[in-house]
């Protein structure tokens, strides 16, 4: 209740604040203790009256009492204009203690504006008529008045300032001013005069100029109202009183222009006594110094925005000396690397600064402070107070003085670990997955793997142990001692007589933590399991006070906690859902695993499994691989050699179809058309003997033995033409030209360059039939009468022969399919038959460009026979 009462005193630009924060600005409480305000309300020299929403008086202080002459609790219940025995308010109505005059009063209207509008009024000049010893004095007052709640009831509360000896003394010093008008018209410095309260009862036109006003707006007007702020007011509120007392003083103060901009001035303030040494108010030059306060504040606010972002900010910073001390440090760094203020104050940058990483700072550190840089930065590690390992992105620089000399050094640290463990992570991934995809056996890639595991990580031991039978001994190791090792390598349990201990299921069971993991035996409700059935520690001595009908091991050893392992985390390794093994990591250092890494730790533990079911699929396919490719490689060997057979059967079978058409062909040539020539010279004979009705018989029959011989001759040609093997492939192809033209009306252009090629007998064979089977395929399919046979040398020891149309030709792969379904001498036969010999058929075609069938055929090699010389012989 006091501190709302008190809201008034704090200032003109509080006077609308109802709601004004006690606390203070930006949350900095000012100290107000109740009993310092009850005092103060008490006995502030000016009438204070807490009104009800009746206009009764709920609450007065001590010089509201003496003021009106009577008792505190006299005035209770009274409306005002009676409690300060206005005379205007005794000629009242009985009722509510108003009289006539009361509606025009300024009291009453202000205290009645407040109470229906809830707004305040400051200082507002008053002139009642009051009954003072019997005797009706106007007196003059400053009114003011403030809305309060006080337990949701709505009052006011009214301070009044008598002003009536100001307002005497005010004509006193009127006096003293003309006199001294020319001189302070024409001073430099704003000058003006204020009566014992404060109040403006002289300003000359300069100090008028520096605040923006003419003189008449400032006249009359209390100094209060120029004050920039309500801490100035107070000052000069201390200010004004000290004059009573004591001398003059100089005070920088800070004004309010008429615009609202701020006006420093160096105010020289005075006392004005009377010859009694009555205060009768004072005289206040004022310098203009705002040039040199605005420069002033704007480094002070340039300090205060460091300080403020110093103290604020969310990066870690600090203030190092040129030695490399830390002079101050802010929240941020502190909670970062966990030291104290203090202990942070008693420490350089080395001394937090990783060894790996205190070489390149040291050397850019330098650099700065010789100016060869600017700034600097770098991502370093730091030492907790904890002892763990903190990541850094480190930015610095130095503050040099005008001269350009450093003074002091400012760094400014972000907290990057997430980020380095997270790249740290993914690097560690890649050159594991590396590794795998590189190959190789099982042990090296597993040792590879543990090799990187224990370098990024900065674990003192890294194993992997792998199931062998029944037991589960480390497959590969880095960082453990020999003895270590064989005391841990087997987990079997065993009983006195050396037998493997097994469960009522029959299944193997495995000592110590190592045995709870490969089991699959974890306990999740232990905070050192993990639902993935992973278990960890980073203080696992804590483990040696874990009562035994607590502890879910069998038999456990407790030998990685006997020799020194802080941190132990064991991660299963599985294929599919069968566990296969575990990874181990141990080190002496205590904390080195977070819920994140332990995730980190078990996917990688499972890209690990994954990899061995790869490797071991792989090594599987390897030797399938390597069996099948034998029996592939014998298969095709077989194959081979069957192909061969076959070629050589095929070409066997050429030939001697070949030769049995030759054979017949002779048979029909020397025997069966012999005959019928025989015939018919006979008939030839006997026509010339024969008349009547049997000529036409005997004609008949000389015609038919005539179309016999010729039919004869025809099957001989197609089956073997003789000429062929008397005179070669050339006449052969010329006598088969003409037989297309006579038999199909089909014209074949014949180009042979040269003509004496040697070829084996079953090679001329080959090609004449292949030549003719294309000719008919021609005469066929190609939808022209006519087609081109070239025959030329392919280099020295190749024939060439081109059997083309400009018919309507096709698709190539098609006619493959097509011709490897016929029977008899097709394409697919030519092929075939050329490839045994040691040629190969060639086709260039698509439809509608017509087709070109190229034939390339060894040559037969002559050996030529010198013969000796005249002096040889």
């Amino acid at each position: 209740m006091i501190e709302k009462i008190m809201e008034p005193f704090n200032g003109p630009e509080r006077k609308e604040g109802k709601n004004s924060d006690p606390a203070g600005v930006d949350g900095i409480k000012t100290p107000k203790v109740d009993s310092q305000l009850s005092a103060i309300y008490q006995n502030a020299p000016l009438i204070m009256m807490l009104v009800d929403a009746e206009g009764r008086i709920k609450k007065v202080n001590r010089f509201a009492a003496e003021f009106a002459g009577r008792s505190e609790s006299e005035m209770i219940g009274l409306h005002t204009g009676k409690a300060l025995r206005c005379s205007r308010a005794l000629d009242k109505h009985s009722e509510n203690c108003f009289g006539p005059y009361c509606t025009e009063c300024p009291i009453r209207g202000t205290i009645k504006d407040t109470l229906e509008t809830e707004r305040s009024h400051y200082q507002v000049q008053a002139n009642p008529t009051l009954i003072i010893e019997g005797r009706e004095q106007e007196l003059t007052f400053l009114l003011s008045t403030t809305s309060l709640q006080i337990d949701g009831e709505s009052m006011v509360l009214v301070t009044i300032l008598d002003i009536t000896q100001r307002k005497a003394a005010q004509e006193a010093l009127r006096e003293s001013e003309e006199r001294y008008r020319g001189i302070v018209e024409t001073a430099e410095e704003g000058i003006a005069t204020h009566d014992p309260d404060g109040t403006i009862t002289y300003v000359n036109q300069r100090m008028a100029n520096m605040l923006g006003y003419s003189r008449e707006e400032i006249i009359g007007r209390s100094s209060l109202d120029f004050v920039y702020d309500n801490e100035e007011r107070q000052a000069v509120i201390r200010a004004r009183e000290s004059l009573k007392e004591e001398g003059s003083f100089s005070k920088e103060r800070k004004l309010r222009r008429k615009d609202g901009s701020v006006l420093w001035t160096l105010a020289k303030v005075t006392p004005q006594r009377d010859g009694a040494g009555n205060f009768l108010g004072y005289l206040a030059m004022h310098t203009d110094i705002t040039e040199r306060k605005h420069a002033e504040e704007k480094l002070l606010e340039s300090e205060e925005r460091f300080r403020v972002t110093f103290k604020r900010a969310g990066i870690g910073m600090a203030i190092v000396d040129l030695d490399g001390r830390i002079i101050d440090s802010n929240k941020a760094l502190q909670k970062m690397l966990g030291f104290s203020r203090s202990e942070l104050a008693e420490m350089t940058f080395p001394d937090i600064t990783h060894p790996d990483d205190l070489q390149e700072d040291m050397r850019l550190a330098q650099e700065l402070f010789a100016g060869k840089r600017n700034y600097y930065r770098i991502e370093k590690r730091y030492f907790r107070k904890d002892g763990q390992v903190l990541w850094g992105q480190l930015a610095a620089s130095f503050v040099r003085n005008q001269s350009g000399e450093p003074q002091f050094g400012i760094g400014m640290l972000e907290d990057i670990t997430e980020r380095k463990q997270a790249e740290a992570k993914q690097a560690l991934l890649t050159d594991i997955l590396r590794v795998h995809n590189r190959g190789g056996n099982l042990h090296s890639l597993t040792a590879e793997t543990l090799r990187l595991i224990r370098v990024r990580t900065g674990f003192d031991s890294v194993g992997l142990r792998l199931r062998q039978g029944e037991d589960c001994p480390y497959f590969e190791h880095n960082g453990f001692s020999e003895e270590f090792l064989n005391e841990e390598n087997f987990l079997c349990a065993k009983d006195g007589n050396g037998a493997i201990v097994r469960d009522a299921q029959g299944h193997t069971v495995l000592e110590c933590t190592c045995g709870l993991v490969l089991s699959g035996r974890t306990v999740p409700g232990m905070s050192c399991f993990t639902e993935g059935g992973s278990f960890w520690t980073n203080i696992s001595s804590e483990l040696l006070s874990l009562p035994r009908e607590s502890d879910p091991r069998f038999n456990p050893r407790n030998q990685c906690i006997h020799k020194g392992y802080q941190s132990v985390g064991l991660f299963p390794v599985r294929a599919g859902q069968e566990i296969i093994g575990l990874l181990q990591l141990n080190d002496r250092r205590e904390g080195m695993f977070t819920p994140d890494l332990i995730t980190f730790y078990e996917s990688l533990a499972q890209n690990i499994g994954l990899a061995f079911q790869r490797a071991a699929a792989e090594e599987a396919l390897w030797d399938l691989n390597e069996k099948l490719e034998l029996q592939v490689t014998e298969r095709t060997k077989l194959a081979e050699s069957r192909a061969k057979q076959l070629a050589r059967l095929t070409s066997e079978l050429s030939l001697a179809e070949e030769r049995e058409r030759r054979r017949l062909a002779e048979v029909l040539h020397e025997h069966l058309q012999q005959l019928l020539v025989g015939v018919r010279l006979n008939l030839d004979a006997l026509s010339s003997h024969v008349y009547g009705e049997k000529k036409p018989a005997l004609d008949t029959a000389l015609q038919l033995i005539c179309d016999s011989i010729h039919t004869s001759r025809s099957i001989t040609a197609e089956l073997s033409p003789p000429i062929l093997y008397q005179a070669g492939l050339v006449s052969g192809l010329k006598w088969l030209s003409r037989w297309k033209q006579e038999k199909y009306g089909f014209t074949v252009d014949l180009q042979v360059e040269p003509e004496n090629i040697p070829l084996k007998e079953d090679m001329i064979v080959i090609l004449f039939r292949s030549v003719r089977e294309l000719l008919l395929n021609a005469v066929k399919h190609s939808g022209v009468n006519s087609a081109k046979v070239s025959l030329s040398k392919n280099g020295s020891d190749c024939l060439r022969i081109v059997v083309s149309d400009a018919g309507k030709g096709f698709n190539p792969n098609q006619i493959w399919e097509i011709s490897e379904k016929q029977n008899g001498f097709g394409l697919f036969s030519i092929r075939e038959r050329l490839e045994f010999l040691g040629g190969r058929l060639e086709i260039e075609s698509a439809p509608g460009k017509g087709a070109s069938f190229t034939l390339i055929a060894p040559v037969e090699k002559v050996q030529v026979v010198r013969k000796p010389s005249l002096s040889q012989n």
